[in-house]
């Protein structure tokens, strides 16, 4: 494992690593997390694709984990984007990673989100977008107050901040996980009102350009999620462009399902996946 932090001028430096198997990798694999998560959260399923024989890239989102920026926020949705291609950048100085040939995406719920608008950028340089619960819409409605103070302040104070009110209880029906979430201290649950607005902007115009994605997609989604709406999900995924597309709900499954009980089985089938892309030219 190498660490190292991407920097660019009047950007916040942003945390990463990358990871890589003993032999040649089948292919590389980024990850890209969910809203208050880090790299830290995915040790486990960077063991277990490492052990599938791929390379993992990782990094933490600005505002989140060891990258810089104020917690959770953003201006744009693009800066997301701009991030992720920076640090792909930079993998592709390293030999290793760029002989490869076109690295993997995956995205977990607001990381899914991120994917989704980045490979859209320049769908020709990936083999394909894996992701687990994406962040596409709510699972509950927000109050109309909620929505009014949200859309208001965006523009009149962009980084007023409130805390989420999810709980480690509807992320994962594993007491060992839900534990471990509740003392990462690197974890946050803030979100600003430019955050908010910017999601629900690109939320709209994911569900709208769904025809334009014609890369390989592989989708799972929790059966009984309680943080995004699996029915939201269902109508991007009818909509996509893609020859080839596959979406699993998981019944009873809560949003992380890569911390659920039966993790390893959705861990081997998403790396089945990886391994069918990475055959083909």
């Amino acid at each position: 494992m190498a660490s190292f932090t991407v920097q660019r001028s009047g950007e916040p430096a942003l945390a990463c690593a990358v990871h890589f198997p003993e032999n040649r990798p089948h292919a590389t694999v980024l990850i890209i997390h969910g809203h208050g998560e880090h790299q830290g959260c995915y040790r486990h399923v960077i063991d277990a694709w490492l052990q599938r024989g791929f390379a993992i890239g990782i990094f933490d989102l600005r505002g989140h984990g060891n990258s810089q920026g104020k917690r959770s926020h953003i201006t744009h949705f693009d800066d997301y984007v701009h991030d992720a291609q920076a640090v792909l950048a930079e993998l592709d100085r390293q030999g290793p990673w760029r002989d490869v040939g076109r690295p993997i995406i995956f995205g977990h719920s607001l990381g899914g989100l991120i994917s989704i608008q980045l490979i859209l950028s320049a769908q020709a340089n990936f083999r394909g977008l894996a992701m687990t619960s994406p962040y596409l819409g709510l699972a509950v409605k927000v109050s109309p107050i909620a929505l009014w103070l949200g859309r208001t302040l965006s523009n009149a104070w962009p980084t007023f901040t409130l805390n989420t009110p999810v709980k480690s209880t509807v992320l994962t029906h594993d007491p060992e996980k839900k534990a471990e979430c509740d003392a990462d201290t690197l974890r946050t649950s803030a979100v600003t009102a430019r955050f908010f607005t910017e999601v629900e902007r690109v939320q709209r115009l994911t569900l709208s350009t769904a025809k334009d994605v014609r890369l390989p997609v592989y989708c799972l989604a929790a059966g009984d999620d309680r943080v995004v709406s699996v029915k939201t999900t269902e109508r991007w995924f009818a909509d996509l462009g893609s020859e080839e597309k596959e979406l699993r709900v998981i019944p009873g499954a809560f949003h992380e399902l890569f911390n659920e009980i039966d993790r390893a089985r959705h861990l081997s089938a998403t790396a089945d996946c990886f391994e069918r892309w990475a055959a083909k030219p």
